[in-house]
């Protein structure tokens, strides 16, 4: 993404700075089940072939205020 810039203006000294960043609080959540994260490498020595499988999983995750279940897995 391009964003277009301006040149500085002898203005720009007298511009208050921003305020602290804002954000709207975390929503409630339970963790129904945990999750569980690995790398693990295979070596078939023989064939001389390595494989890497990475397991993702962020668990069971309940938000209370919506009721609403998410659960995360990946492997690859």
């Amino acid at each position: 993404m391009e964003l277009p810039v301006r040149q500085p203006r002898d203005s720009d000294k007298t511009l208050r700075p921003f305020d602290e960043p804002e954000g709207a609080p975390a929503l409630a959540t339970s963790q129904l089940e945990p999750g569980a994260r690995s790398w693990r490498v295979i070596r078939d020595l023989a064939e001389d072939e390595s494989v890497l499988e990475v397991i993702k999983n962020e668990g069971t995750i309940h938000f209370r205020d919506i009721d609403w279940t998410v659960i995360s897995r990946s492997s690859e």
